[in-house]
């Protein structure tokens, strides 16, 4: 150990010489002491003592309070003593850092820091917590894994100390320390690997020990000390032993696992401390050598038995344990025990012992251990014990305190001694007694629960204690579900423990408060009282008293209440008892507290924030539940349901079977089933957003957890085997139900295959072809099998949508079976359903082939993700559906039927083609197409509601032949669409009840729409909506209604009523007590019903409800149309429905926002937020349709009323803001109050506050005047974009629209009539200026440039109000608005001061000390200047304001992006002219806050507005240069803006961008002399008089430098020409000086650095987007040549700098070229003449993708780029002429394209696989596709058959959705093939040419060879 050296000095710290410090010495402590005796040694002599002080002792205190301030010391320092403590602590603790920091530095210095705890209660609490937090850093404890892991050898030696400490310390955290090390230290023994947790229990029932101590408790050390040290010094002697003979007890136990043959393949999960401790005990208790007494071998023989007992009820598989216990335990009772049934005549040393053996002995019998009932007639009246609590009572009455622990011992003794029946006559007094002897309850605990039966004993002798004294516990409990302190004590403080009734009760409850859950959850199990176990208080008690146990012993409490779960379930099969029921209800109830609070604490506690749940923790918890015989054998072996079950109530659907077979499970097998689902669905799953399963997370516990599922499962499948065989044998399906309502429960658990597997076991063992008399059994036990399937098929659909569907993550737990997926199988049993189904006729097969079907049209629809092969093969195997079927469905149709035939008849051309013959013919049945009453259609083959049903059907027909045919020819089969035209307006007419029945209701499950276009593609996919379809295609093509009719129809669907509850078809109050069906199917039929009503009442809108693009174009002339009156007022009636049913939803619902877990709690509020975000939309769109009458109206009077109900309950809701501010701006023309809409906007409550919300002040800090910024060029930052939190942009997004609707109503007031001032609309202009002003942040923000035009506005309204920002010093954010404050209240000095310099004083020192410039802010602007960025005012016309509203209503924002923010230069021009005009900021100042910067570059700007803003601002720069003193930074200025002005030739001229950089560069170059350039660069502007416009100054002295700064300088420029290359003008400069061409030449050279060619690639980036640049370069400056020549450097193998730098490199070169090859002109210049550069860089692209994939892999969007290089260069080649080089791949490179693909998109999106058959099928057709090897080709053939299918489903979905959302498509695009069918073009022509190249031998054997692809 190296030597820590303390220097104790008395009154002040001496300075060490340099000769007396050893070279060994590797710490020296500097401190104090009350004695100085510990002198440093120089050369053998001692070092001379400072003399003593008479006040040296305060001295010392002060130097305490001075080195650690006093609030970090627990104990105060008073004395000299606590200040000596106090630093020996803190020397500890610095030890503990050192550790920290050298792990290995004290090693071995363990037993040095245990000698400090020699006598560790005799030390300050300060040593002990410091040591204690030593030695646990030492030992390397982890508090996450809760394992030390570098433990001394012989550790438990020490094991006694900190038991010690454990039981006696007062200080909670350092129990919970010692707990740390002697949990250590008893691992150290290395008997315990096992299991670990086993050294829990050995502390559990240690005297004195207690998880959770009460505040208000206190306890003497004395009496602890008396009782406990007995066994803490048995456990600690048991343990040395265990240490120090571990490979003895090994083999001893080895030898008792061999000597057990009925265990010998049993597991050793429990430590050979078990034989030790219990020979130990033997020993002990028979030892008369008089060293223990008789209290002392008992109290021990109860601590060795209880903690045993305990460990033996925690076993997963406790028969080896007990075992193992009745062999130990055998010998030595019986040759002390006289009867061993015979309790009462055991020593009372033996007797837990014998209780301990009987408890081994049930359990290997298979006993149950429940329900023992004590015998009150044998209970005594009197015995010894009485009169000893009397004696002891009158010694406390009479005062003699010191003789407490004496008494104490004494009493116990006496307890330990007696008879569990003498206990319980005197349990009140007992209680009572220990409680006034403060003796702790844990000691009571463990003598009076030894016999698990006391606890009953005590409730039939003590009924009123009990109930009275467990009411008072339960009363204790707190918000958190625990027994709190406070509520204990308060009780305890208000009795008097005195013999009363009501000190009994009190008594009573304070013991059951203190009693651990361990001790309390098996005596409550032996309870039986029906009265007590009904109500919850016990459920109550054992919920809270679990709550406080440790964290640690949660797998031990879980696998004790299992345990008893199976004890209870075994007693329950023995003697069916409702007590019993109650006992496993109250465990099901533990052990769902126990799954559901690691999670809730973990999530919920602060504590606990951002830790996650351990992998290995839940590892545990899945195997114990999963092998646990408690919850095996409810599986394989359930309890008899009683009650009357007879087949005929079997049922004749899914459901029905399902809930009889639900019946048919026991209650307490109910229990086992929720505990598996809880399981999973509270442990494995670790978040609400993102659902992630642990399974995923660690590999190993993956495999235990499925491992151990897997087996259960195997149970399961056996005895659902079984019972099958027997069922089959009786013909009795009964039996099976149980087994097969677990496999329903557990579906979402098990894999699909394993269920088909079964399934197919079933149908083989009952033959379905011959029917004799067990068909009914054969139909009844068949039916369970189809049940199976479609359950199967159900988790099929969710496995073929992976990773899409979120709903299913515990996939994992079958993944492997994603490999050895058997297509036969899945047809097999298809096949067989199908036959079942035809044959029978029953609704479980069609159920099931319904639930197959739907998982292959899941895939149809899916957006991302690759197609699984399996889905390949699905359709075919769908489509072979027997035409019998379709028969079925048509003539006996039901729901089910119906709904298979509509997703058959979608799926199989041949089957629509079928049902349309079929359709034809019921038709053709009825010749005049009339329908008939209800009374006429009795007789018919299919009624009106069955035709209703066959509906979606009908539609895909219709659509089919619609796609077919054209116009005239589709009219022949319109009969189809008028036959349900008529149905359907028939029951259309009696709305409420037709679409209210059982046809058009609509199963959701679970589903929940995440968006309003969600919303409504699902309202299209129902009934009601395809219905609503049918209508539109009939009036599309027979013409329309008349107008009477139409009306009359609108009028019976909307009666005379205007009520909400009218569109809404439901009273108010049951919208909120929905459930999520229930209200999915309320949106349903709402929104049928406004698509209806605008079918009549807008029939020229009957095909699409989107808007049409002459519509945007020109919305005036949209809606010229002539409408009637009375058509007229229908629609304003709707209008006014519509607007009334929206305020009364906004009125009763909450505003939520997405995503928030309120709305899912609260009956689906998002869901009706969507359907009141569709109607306040279809309100919009109807306005829209109706302007040209609303406007003449002499007011809108919905209008108003949708403004005070937006403002007063959606002032949040931006997208109800925005629809709000459409159909202001499309009504603007009318008579709209706009001034009271201004009020109410302006005087909302949160107005201020919304547009205050996210106010940025971008100021600079102090100094900024002082250090200019040095330069621009080096703090060059990449434009990017980056992402904020949703709280922010949902503050933005309301602030953006809060504005946009002030501005829009104040434009509109001004359209309307004009004002001069607010007063003409009573608001205060000037107030609402300021407050714009102080929420202005002077960016480019699309908030801040509304903000701006506003403010602009206003000023034009009113002109004074444009006198506030000059009179703020064009200050904004909160400058502005704390100028505006100061301003107030100055505003009475003003009056009074005549001085008006020092009034110009004041305000300059206000500016500069508020001045909001950041200018760094300035730097990023005038980098990244806005050259598209105009100087207007604001004003738009009205057509542009419409439009731009139209635009905005469908813009989708994306969330999360924000570019990076800049100036607005418009504004911050502004500003910067009137600092400088006011002489607020000096001009060396102005330059160094990067103002003049910006100004320079504003005249690069295109606008000419603002290059007049930048010219004037210089100007009034140079006039102040010319007033200031003659200083060398304000020469340099001059001189600059000299050479600057001297160049320019032409008033408000634009000068290049470059110049402008420039110029901005030494505007703050020139303010720092050390700037490596400032003295080149000042010499060129005193050497040059002018800028050379045409030129890059200093470009050839720079960039070819031979300076020592060569590198520097080149860099310099390269920046420069970086930042200088923006627009198109500048090109000419680049060009007409070669630039470009200079700098990729250098790039090559060996003289150019990683970075200079990063910056080169950016330039040639940049030039890449302007067209002049980029036509010179590619014609001119070899531009693709070059391109490939820096491709060319990669070899396959790269360092990580290269590779990250040949990354970035790929990156610039894949964009350069996308931008230049979309140049139609470039394109047809490289078709012409050099398309061989072009195919030369696709060719180094190629190989990149094919052998680079690792380099590809690390920028995925690079695959796809470089794709779409290839397939342009192919359709380049291929336009070329014929004699013309082409860029062709062999069938082998095509093969590796698909190879790196398949490899990289395994699991991704699907766009490269597109791009990469796109570029295959692009090439010619091949003939070396049949020289394939057949694998290869076959898995080229299956990825692409699955691209070209999902791509074709995408575009369908992309098809649907536009059709659905309102979106505004401005250009049409003409349709493109599809991959299907270019795919099947080409593997058709190279299938003929490779007939037509080769033999027709070789052909035809080539094909036979390949006739199984």
């Amino acid at each position: 150990m190296k030597k820590i050296l303390l220097n104790k000095e008395v009154k002040k710290l001496k300075k060490l010489k340099t000769d007396a410090i050893d070279d060994e010495m590797d710490i020296i402590v500097a401190g104090i002491s009350a004695a100085p005796d510990i002198p440093l040694p120089v050369e053998g002599k001692p070092v001379e003592e400072a003399p003593e002080e008479p006040d040296s002792g305060k001295d010392f205190i002060n130097v305490i309070s001075q080195l650690w301030c006093s609030d970090m010391c627990s104990e105060p320092v008073i004395t000299l003593k606590d200040a000596e403590i106090f630093f020996h602590s803190k020397l500890l603790d610095a030890l503990k850092i050192y550790l920290l920091t050298m792990p290995t530095a004290l090693e071995g210095s363990f037993d040095f820091f245990m000698n400090l705890l020699s006598n560790p209660l005799a030390l300050p609490n300060n040593l002990q917590g410091s040591l204690l937090s030593l030695l646990v850093e030492y030992i390397k404890w982890s508090p996450t894994s809760g394992i030390a892991t570098r433990t001394p050898s012989l550790m438990y030696k020490q094991l006694q100390t900190f038991i010690n400490l454990l039981i006696f310390s007062p200080t909670g955290a350092i129990k919970v320390q010692a707990y740390n090390l002697a949990w250590a230290a008893m691992s150290s023994t290395g008997a315990f690997d096992q299991n670990l947790q086993e050294i829990d229990a050995w502390f559990f029932f240690l005297p004195g020990y207690t998880a959770v101590r009460s505040s208000f408790e206190v306890q003497g050390i004395e009496v602890l000390q008396s009782l406990s040290s007995i066994v803490i010094s048995f456990l600690c002697d048991a343990i040395s032993t265990i240490g120090n003979n571990l490979f003895k007890y090994w083999d001893a136990l080895r030898n008792y696992n061999h000597s057990l043959k009925e265990f010998k393949d049993g597991s050793l999960d429990f430590s050979p401390f078990i034989i030790c401790i219990l020979q130990k005990c033997a020993r002990l208790l028979s030892s008369e050598s008089g060293t223990f007494s008789l209290p002392e071998k008992s109290i021990i023989s109860v601590y060795v038995c209880s903690t045993l007992k305990y460990l033996l009820q925690t076993q997963v598989d406790a028969g080896l344990f007990s075992a193992l216990i009745r062999s130990v335990l055998s010998e030595g009772i019986m040759n002390h025990c006289p009867s061993i049934g015979d309790s009462e005549s055991f020593f009372c040393e033996w007797r837990p012992l014998r209780n301990l053996m009987l408890s081994a002995e049930s359990i290997l019998n298979k006993q149950a251990c429940c329900q023992i009932f004590i015998d009150q007639e044998a209970i005594p009246t009197v015995g010894s014990l009485t009169k000893t609590l009397d004696e002891v009572r009158n010694i406390i009455e009479r005062g003699h305190g010191g003789e407490i622990a004496g008494i104490s011992k004494a009493l116990f003794s006496s307890i330990i001694c007696v008879t569990s029946n003498e206990l319980l006559k005197n349990f009140p007094s007992v209680l009572i007694t220990f409680q006034r002897l403060r003796v702790p309850e844990s000691f009571l605990s463990s003598i009076l629960f030894l016999d698990q039966s006391f606890l009953a004993g005590v409730l039939k002798l003590w009924p009123e204690v009990f109930f009275s004294g467990l009411e008072m516990v339960i009363s204790m409990i707190n918000s958190q579900g625990t027994i709190g302190d406070v509520s204990a004590k308060e009780i305890a403080q208000h009795v008097d423990f005195d013999f009363s009734e009501s000190a009994k009760a009190v008594s009573f409850s304070l013991f059951l408060r203190q009693v651990p859950f361990h001790v309390l959850f098996p005596a409550i199990m032996s309870i039986n009282a029906p009265s007590l176990l009904e109500s919850s208080n016990i459920k109550d008690l054992l919920l809270a008293r679990l709550s406080e146990s440790a964290s640690d012993s949660v797998i031990s409490h879980l696998r004790l209440i299992l345990f008893w779960f199976h004890q209870i379930r075994s007693s329950y099969r023995i003697k069916p008892l409702t007590e019993l029921e109650h006992h496993a209800e109250i465990c099901y109830a533990l052990v769902k507290h126990i799954l559901a609070q690691p999670l809730a604490s973990k999530l919920n506690s602060p504590m606990n924030l951002g830790v996650p749940l351990s992998a290995n923790y839940i590892g545990e918890v899945a195997e114990t539940i999963f092998c646990h015989p408690a919850v095996v054998t409810s599986l394989v072996h359930p309890l008899h349901c009683h009650g009357d079950f007879t087949e005929r109530k079997f049922g004749d659907n899914l459901e029905e079977i399902i809930c009889f077979s639900r019946q048919m499970v026991h209650k307490i097998d109910h229990h086992v089933l929720d505990m598996l689902t809880a399981s999973f669905d509270e442990l494995f799953l670790l978040s609400g957003a993102h659902h992630h399963s642990t399974l995923e997370f660690d590999g190993c516990v993956s495999k235990v957890i499925v491992k151990a599922f897997n087996s259960l499962l195997q149970r399961l499948y056996m005895e659902f085997r079984d019972k099958f065989d027997q069922c089959t044998s009786t013909e009795d399906p009964l039996p099976l139900l149980p087994s097969f309502y677990a496999l329903h429960a557990l579906i979402r658990f098990i894999s699909p295959f394993e269920l088909l597997k079964l399934v197919h076991w079933m149908f083989g063992r009952v033959d379905v072809n011959g029917l004799n008399v067990q068909k009914h059994f054969k139909l009844s036990a068949l039916s369970v099998g189809l049940c199976i399937a479609a359950d199967a098929f159900d988790m099929l659909s969710a496995y073929l949508q992976q990773p899409m569907m979120s709903n299913v993550p515990f996939y994992m737990l079958w993944k492997s079976e994603e490999k050895t997926f058997d297509v036969n199988l899945i047809e097999e049993i298809y096949v067989q359903a199908c036959k079942f189904a035809t044959d029978f006729n029953q609704d479980f097969a069609h159920i099931c082939l319904l639930k197959a079907v739907n998982a292959v049209c899941s895939q149809k629809y899916m957006k991302h993700g690759i197609l699984n092969p399996l889905s390949l093969v699905l359709p075919r195997i769908m489509r072979s559906a027997p035409l019998e079927i379709l028969s079925q469905c048509v003539y006996q149709t039901s729901m089910t039927k119906a709904k298979l035939l509509s997703v058959l008849v979608e799926m199989s051309p041949l089957h629509l083609s079928v049902f349309g013959h079929l359709f034809f013919g019921l038709l053709d049945e009825d010749s005049n197409l009339k329908l008939k009453t209800v009374d006429e259609t009795r007789d018919l083959a299919l009624s009106n509601t069955d035709f209703v049903m066959l509906l979606p059907a009908a539609l895909s027909y219709l659509n089919s032949i619609r796609m077919k045919f054209e116009k005239q020819q589709y009219k022949q089969f319109t009969n189809i669409s008028l036959f349900y035209s008529k149905l359907l307006l028939q029951g259309f007419c009696h709305w409420k009840s037709f679409v209210s029945g059982y046809v058009f209701q609509e199963s959701y499950n679970e589903f929940l729409p995440s968006s309003i276009e969600e919303l409504l593609n699902l309202v299209d996919s129902s009934l009601l909506g395809k219905a609503i379809c049918m209508l539109r295609q009939y009036f599309d093509i027979s013409g329309d209604m008349k107008l009477k009719e139409r009306l009359k129809l609108f009028n019976s669907v909307l009666s005379c009523s205007d009520t909400p509850v009218e569109l809404l078809d439901c009273e108010v109050g049951e919208m909120e007590f929905c459930s999520r069906n229930q209200s999915l199917n309320l949106v349903n039929r709402v929104v049928g019903k406004i698509s209806f009503c605008r079918m009549l009442l807008f029939p020229k809108d009957n095909q699409t409800v989107s808007l049409q693009k002459e519509a945007v174009e020109n919305v005036k002339e949209a809606f010229l149309e002539k409408v009637s009156n009375k058509e007229r007022q229908s629609r304003m009636r709707l209008l006014k429905i519509l607007a009334d049913t929206w305020q009364f939803m906004v009125k009763k619902f909450p505003s939520v926002s997405n995503g928030s877990t309120k709305e899912k709690i609260s009956n689906c509020l998002q869901v009706y937020r969507y359907l009141e975000l569709f109607i306040f939309r279809t309100i919009f769109e109807l306005a829209m349709e109706m302007r040209e009458d609303l406007i003449l109206l002499e007011s809108v009077p919905f209008v108003e009323q949708l403004m005070r109900s937006s403002l007063l309950y959606r002032f949040e809701d931006p997208t109800t803001l925005k629809i709000l501010r459409g159909i202001l701006v499309l009504l603007s023309e009318g008579k709209l109050s706009c001034a009271l809409y201004l009020q109410l906007l302006v005087s909302h409550s949160q107005f201020s506050s919304t547009i205050q919300s996210i106010t940025k002040s971008f100021g600079c800090q102090t100094g900024a005047f002082v250090k200019p910024m040095s330069s621009i060029l080096r703090s060059f930052v990449i434009l990017r974009t980056e992402s904020s939190d949703d709280l922010q942009t949902e503050l933005h997004m309301k602030q953006l629209e809060i504005v946009k609707l002030l501005r829009t109503l104040l434009q509109l007031k001004l359209r309307q009539s004009g004002f001069d001032s607010g007063n003409d609309i009573g608001i205060n202009l000037k107030e609402l200026h300021l407050l714009l002003l102080s929420s202005y942040g002077a960016t480019l923000s699309e908030t801040d440039l509304e903000i701006y035009n506003l403010m602009l506005e206003i000023e034009s309204i009113d002109n004074s109000v444009g006198d506030v920002v000059a009179d703020m010093d064009y200050l904004w954010g909160t400058a502005a608005l704390k100028i505006s404050k100061e301003r107030v209240l100055d505003q009475e000095t003003y009056d009074v001061v005549t001085n008006t310099e020092a009034v110009k004083e004041h305000r300059r020192s206000q500016f500069r000390e508020n001045l909001p410039v950041d200018p760094k802010m300035c730097v990023t602007t005038v980098l990244h200047f806005p050259n598209d960025r105009t100087v207007t005012d604001g004003s738009l016309s009205l057509e542009r304001l419409q439009l731009d509203n139209l635009r905005d209503i469908y813009k989708i924002h994306v969330p999360g992006v924000e570019n990076i923010q800049l100036y607005d230069p418009v504004f911050i021009l502004r500003f910067a002219f009137h600092a400088l005009s006011m002489g607020y900021i000096e001009a060396v100042e102005f330059a160094g806050l990067g103002l003049l910067a910006v100004a320079f570059v504003s005249m690069s700007s295109p606008d000419v507005g603002m290059r007049k803003l930048g010219y004037e601002l210089i100007g009034k720069y140079k006039n102040v240069l010319e007033n200031c003193q003659k200083t060398k930074d304000v020469m340099r200025l001059r001189l600059l803006l000299s050479y600057l002005q001297n160049g320019i030739s032409e008033s408000w001229q634009r000068i290049p961008s470059v110049l402008a950089l420039f110029a901005a560069e030494l505007s703050l170059i020139l303010l720092d002399p050390s700037h490596d350039h400032y003295t080149t660069l000042s010499k060129h502007l005193m050497h040059s008089s002018k800028v050379n416009m045409k030129n890059i100054p200093l470009f050839h002295a720079f960039f070819l430098s031979n300076s020592v700064n060569f590198r520097m300088e080149r860099l310099w420029m390269l920046r420069l020409a970086r930042g200088g290359l923006n627009l198109d003008d500048d090109s000419q400069m680049f060009v007409r000086n070669s630039t470009i061409e200079t700098l990729m030449s250098f790039y090559s050279s060996p003289l150019s650095d990683n970075e200079s060619k990063e910056i080169i690639l950016e330039i040639v980036k940049k030039a890449a987007k302007l067209p002049r640049m980029v036509r010179y370069l590619v014609e001119h400056g070899g531009l693709f040549p070059w391109l490939s020549s820096a491709l060319s450097v990669y070899k396959g193998i790269l360092h990580e700098n290269e590779r990250k730098f040949f990354s970035q490199l790929l990156v610039v070169v894949i964009e350069v070229v996308n931008d230049v090859v979309s140049s139609r002109n470039i394109v047809e210049w490289l078709q012409n003449y050099a398309l061989e550069q072009l195919m030369e860089l696709a060719t180094y692209l190629y190989k990149l993708l094919v052998a680079g994939l690792k380099l590809m892999k690390e920028n995925v969007t690079l695959v796809n780029s470089a794709l779409h290089i290839m397939l342009m260069t192919l359709k380049i080649s291929q336009k070329r002429e014929i004699y013309q080089p082409h860029f062709t791949l062999t069938f082998e490179g095509l093969f590796q394209i698909y190879q790196a693909l398949d490899v990289f998109n395994t699991a991704g999106p699907s766009a490269s696989s597109e791009l990469g058959l796109k570029t295959i099928l692009m090439g010619f057709p091949r003939v070396d596709i049949f020289h394939m090897n057949q694998e290869k080709l076959s898995s080229f053939l299956l990825w692409a058959v699955s691209t070209a299918m999902k791509s074709n489903s995408s575009q369908i979905i992309n098809a649907k959705d536009s059709h659905a959302n309102l979106t505004i498509n401005l250009e049409e695009t003409p349709s493109e093939e599809s991959l299907i069918s270019k795919l099947l073009r080409w593997l058709v022509a190279s299938v003929i040419l490779g007939k037509l190249s080769g033999k027709p031998n070789d052909v035809n054997d080539e094909l036979s060879e390949k006739s199984s692809l």
